[in-house]
């Protein structure tokens, strides 16, 4: 598990999230609402797909915010769990179609900001 999970809030500035992952070398990272709640995973692939769209539609990337190209489908690339989860659980939470993380927080629910995360990395690392 990495502790101190770098989050990002959904009103913040798509630019500064793109400058955040390329100088912490993060491929995804969880996105909190204004009430510091779980609202899914912003990943790479979502950083250059905003960018084909501003491209298309004439508007500058700089001005494009986290929910305006978060997927409706963000929160489900992301499982919560308890500190205490068995180990196989995480792994088989991990094999889930669409499941990018395991988001450890203190009652597995997506009530607060993650104090860990698992990803399929941090498994195979303990194979």
């Amino acid at each position: 598990m990495t502790r101190a999970v770098c989050t990002i809030d959904q009103a913040g500035s798509l630019a500064h999230v793109r400058d955040l992952m390329i100088r912490g070398g993060y491929g995804q990272l969880p996105v909190l609402s204004d009430d510091r709640q779980i609202v899914g995973l912003l990943t790479e692939r979502d950083l250059v797909a905003a960018q084909a769209l501003a491209e298309r539609v004439n508007r500058r990337f700089a001005d494009l915010t986290v929910a305006d190209v978060l997927p409706p489908d963000a929160l489900d690339r992301v499982v919560c769990i308890a500190p205490d989860t068995p180990r196989e659980d995480v792994a088989e939470a991990l094999t889930r179609s669409g499941v990018i993380a395991c988001l450890v927080t203190p009652g597995g629910l997506p009530d607060t900001a993650p104090p860990g995360i698992i990803t399929h990395a941090d498994v195979l690392y303990q194979m």
